[in-house]
């Protein structure tokens, strides 16, 4: 396969404009969606749910449509990084990626950990996890999701893509020199997860790898657009397979989710719900890295307040209730500190750099 050769900042620049649309359209539900995956009290695995139209209607969605973005992420993360050529200036690289991925990691989990522990000291009420006479293992779980997810559990996201980012160099090198080569052995080492705890989700390092495949042979990933319809049906098919046959093993549907989302989200082109999904680009990577902690306190607040309220009901209100919150502490603090607000999401608001699409995109190009 012949590959595209290194391009230069200036060029890469140039490269991305026709990108940056479709992947705000992407980023935007994707994260926005991330908020259903977490909802508080309802059970991820097919096998051990209801049968009532509710549970089939959240688990095609919960279990299926909005896990399957995170796959997706990862895909574009890799292309992005790849394109740009970043992995051939690791120290530029990891300097920017300090900043824009490992900052808000910080800040978002660790400092949310100290300050959660405190509560717990001081109130005796646990939010999220106990921090309170547990072992040291169990602190550093909690602070970095070595062996275990991070405090802020959706994080583990971030933290793997630290991983793979410091991975890039050496993937770079064999996407360059030995794709397939490279490719076999990411797929054997981690798809098969002979890494140990080097990575929360295996899967995720062959998808990105897959994504700088992609870039480096010059692929332009808006031509699947084509086969959106199908592409479409087929998302479809797989999301209700799991609670239409209780199956719990979802690797089919992370190996396919990147390829089938991608060109199914450019069926809303032209709506009104393409162009919500452009403007909320901006309140996407806050809300991915605010909502669970935000959910968590909704949830306590329905089974205190409004526990007749059927669970149905808050598992959609809920989440609503969340991303609306975030958006309006978004616009709260960009005017009131936007420098202190941009340097603690990376520099990615209307005051630091100039506004992307987040997560997967921010995260391999900021």
């Amino acid at each position: 396969m012949q590959h595209a050769p290194p391009i230069t900042p200036g060029q890469a620049d140039e490269t991305r404009q026709p990108y940056r649309a479709t992947h705000r359209r992407a980023a935007a539900p994707a994260h926005l969606g991330i908020a259903f995956v977490h909802v508080p009290g309802q059970l991820d695995q097919p096998s051990m749910m209801g049968s009532t139209w509710f549970e089939y209607v959240s688990g095609f969605f919960q279990i299926g449509l909005f896990r399957g973005t995170v796959p997706m992420l990862s895909l574009i993360a890799g292309f992005l990084l790849f394109r740009a050529g970043l992995d051939l200036a690791p120290a530029k690289l990891y300097r920017k990626k300090f900043k824009t991925i490992v900052v808000p990691f910080l800040v978002f989990n660790v400092l949310l950990a100290l300050l959660g522990a405190a509560i717990q000291y001081r109130t005796g009420f646990v939010f999220m996890r106990n921090l309170v006479g547990v072992e040291a293992r169990d602190w550093i779980n909690a602070l970095f999701g070595v062996k275990a997810v991070p405090f802020n559990y959706p994080l583990y996201f971030l933290r793997d893509l630290i991983v793979l980012i410091a991975l890039a160099p050496l993937f770079g090198w064999f996407l360059r020199r030995r794709p397939i080569v490279g490719l076999l052995a990411v797929a054997l080492v981690f798809g098969c997860g002979f890494d140990g705890f080097f990575l929360r989700r295996d899967s995720s390092a062959v998808v990105f790898y897959l994504g700088g495949w992609l870039a480096l042979a010059g692929s332009d990933l808006r031509a699947a657009d084509r086969y959106a319809l199908p592409a479409l049906l087929l998302l479809c098919l797989l999301c209700a397979a799991p609670m239409a046959l209780r199956i719990d093993d979802n690797t089919f549907l992370v190996y396919s989710a990147p390829f089938l989302i991608w060109p199914a989200v450019s069926l809303l082109q032209g709506s009104a719900l393409w162009g919500w999904a452009l403007r909320m680009s901006k309140y996407s990577f806050f809300v991915f890295v605010g909502h669970a902690p935000l959910l968590e306190l909704v949830y306590l607040g329905y089974r205190t307040f409004v526990p007749s309220l059927p669970y149905a009901a808050f598992w959609f209100v809920g989440p609503v209730l969340t991303i609306a919150a975030l958006v309006a502490l978004y616009r709260v603090l960009m005017r009131v500190a936007p420098r202190a607000f941009n340097a603690v999401i990376g520099a990615r608001g209307e005051g630091g750099a100039r506004p992307v699409a987040v997560g997967a995109e921010r995260a391999a190009k900021a």
